[in-house]
This record gives C-alpha cells, structure tokens and sequence, in this order.
C-alpha cells in the first residue's frame, strides 16, 4: 500500500512526496514520512485525495489501511471530474531529477 501511495502523489501532483536535494535528505525524508501538500501542487486536490494519502504513508504497515479499505474512501465515490491536467514538464522535472541523482550516484 506504501508504494501505492507513493504512485498516487506522483500520479496526483506531478512529484515526488520524499525526493530532495541529495539521495541522503530523501532517505531521511523516507524514513521519517517526512513531506507534506505543497500548494502549488496541490492546490485543485481533494481534502479527500490528501486524507487517503495521509493515511497511507504511515511507517508502520500494520496501520495502513487495506486495499478493500481504501475503496470504501470518499475520494472514490467522489462525482466530479477531474478539472486539471498536471503539466507534462513537471512529470519530466521529476524523472530528469532522479536520473541526475542516479547518474551522481554511481
């Protein structure tokens, strides 16, 4: 359920929840579920769409909720349709970001 979590930040507002200037902040950054709801991002995103979220990327896994769980939120019962598209170049930011640290890092 963490690496779904993780996909649906990316998938929601075009970044990463943990990634930071060095591979060291953004493991520190991981291990203690440090990020947040950046409003430039997160602007046109459902108080809903942030609580799943919330509720996922917790350290311990016994405290996440399950799958069948997460269906029963109110994000997907929600009737509107999406009114934003993420920019492109925000999603390309983020990969051309972590090739550069992959690339420093070997």
């Amino acid at each position: 359920m963490w690496a779904a979590a993780v996909f649906l930040y990316v998938f929601l507002s075009g970044v990463s929840p943990f990634l930071d200037d060095s591979i060291e902040e953004t493991t520190a950054n991981i291990l203690k579920v440090d990020f947040s709801y950046p409003a430039r991002y997160f602007a046109n995103i459902s108080s809903d769409a942030c609580l799943l979220l919330t509720r996922l990327l917790v350290s311990q896994a016994n405290q996440r909720p399950t799958a069948r769980q997460c269906l029963d939120m109110a994000w997907f019962h929600q009737k509107t349709s999406p009114s934003n598209v993420i920019p492109s170049d925000r999603l390309q930011n983020l990969m051309e970001r972590r090739k550069t640290k992959q690339s420093i890092a070997v």
